[in-house]
């Protein structure tokens, strides 16, 4: 969410009509900073821009020098609609009013961006923190497939550094057809906790997500809990437990049972053996 405290709200103005002279506009640029003519629209000269009031009469008027010089009107709007704004509503500094006959400042287009620049950096610090403290794996990828963030644990499970990947295609350290962000910016679709084997020797379990703007996939997240060593674990249980059976039981392994060639499916005289109803 837009965080207004940083952001610098120009108070030294003055409020003016349209038939004030040029000369008093310029006097007023002694004691504040921004000289603010309104009728139909709003206008706003700044004083650093008083050197082009200078070159007119002195004697005209506000009205007539913004229709001479075609002045660009600002936009006006409350505190609510501040992040709101187009690009083009920012080429003139805007004008932050609250109720319909109070101005409660000024926000340039410097000060604006000065903001916005200080908050991407403060957004990136939270999310830097948020990937590198969760335990899972966490990858995230732009429109293209271009890894943007590549956390730690994503590096020791998949022994690939940060600086060998991230800029770069996901696709060049995984086969495509592995790579379920591929999927997941293709389709627009949501994996939660799906069992994943993104390389030969590496088991996951993967929940992703695409990024959207504006309903346009604009790339694409996902968290992979290295489930690894449980699945080595259960495949060694599991090959120990058939080959235990096959030396204490006096049963055929369970491989054979379900086989249609298994003795198990025939008589001692190996004739099918016939079913007879119970009742």
């Amino acid at each position: 969410m837009f965080n207004f405290e940083q952001l610098a709200v120009e108070t030294s103005l003055i409020r003016l009509e349209p038939h004030t002279p040029l000369a008093k506009i310029t006097d007023c640029f002694q004691h504040h900073r921004f000289a603010v003519v309104e009728s139909d629209l709003v206008y706003v000269i700044a004083r650093t821009e008083q050197a082009r009031l200078s070159s007119s009469d002195a004697d005209m008027t506000a009205e007539a020098w913004l229709r001479l010089n075609d002045w660009p009107s600002s936009a006006v709007c409350g505190w609510d609609r501040l992040a709101e704004l187009s690009d083009a509503d920012w080429g003139r500094p805007v004008v932050i009013r609250e109720q319909p006959d109070a101005i409660a400042g000024i926000v340039t287009p410097e000060a604006m961006i000065r903001c916005l620049l200080s908050e991407k950096k403060q957004l990136t610090s939270y999310l830097d923190t948020l990937v590198e403290t969760v335990n899972d794996a966490v990858t995230v990828v732009d429109r293209e497939g271009r890894v943007i963030y590549w956390n730690k644990t994503a590096e020791q499970v998949y022994g690939i550094g940060k600086e060998q990947i991230v800029g770069r295609k996901i696709g060049e350290h995984f086969a495509s057809e592995r790579v379920m962000l591929h999927k997941i910016l293709d389709e627009g679709r949501t994996v939660r906790q799906a069992y994943h084997q993104p390389a030969p020797n590496t088991h996951v379990l993967i929940s992703a997500s695409p990024i959207t703007d504006n309903n346009r996939i604009i790339g694409g997240v996902a968290t992979e809990q290295d489930i690894t060593r449980i699945v080595r674990l259960n495949e060694e249980l599991y090959a120990a437990a058939r080959r235990d059976l096959g030396r204490t039981s006096r049963f055929p392994p369970l491989s054979a049972w379900g086989s249609p060639s298994s003795n198990l499916w025939r008589s001692p005289a190996n004739s099918p053996i016939s079913v007879r109803p119970c009742c």
